[in-house]
């Protein structure tokens, strides 16, 4: 079942006819999906920075939090920084 590629992996009903599964499987409680889910908006070629606002606002989305954070254009400063360097001598406090 964890499998990488998509392509190689088992489908979701087969993987509900799987002993592990089995506790959860509920047939009534299963819905079948109408069509394919499209991916291809992964094959856009597009910056780092607007990766990071898309992913940014769907998280807003998905929390709902207000509309005016939302906006792309509305980043708080530094959420599109990467994480700190640091030099190989400095420690790190565990």
């Amino acid at each position: 079942m964890l499998v990488f590629d998509p392509r190689k992996r088992i489908t979701a009903t087969e993987a509900l006819s799987d002993p592990y599964v089995a506790p959860y499987h509920d047939p009534q409680d299963e819905p079948i999906a109408r069509e394919a889910f499209d991916w291809s908006f992964n094959d856009a070629e597009l910056p780092v920075d607007s990766w990071k606002v898309m992913m940014y606002s769907e998280i807003l989305d998905f929390h709902q939090v207000g509309d005016a954070l939302t906006d792309p254009s509305v980043v708080p400063e530094g959420a599109l920084a990467g994480p700190e360097r640091r030099d190989d001598d400095e420690q790190v406090d565990n």
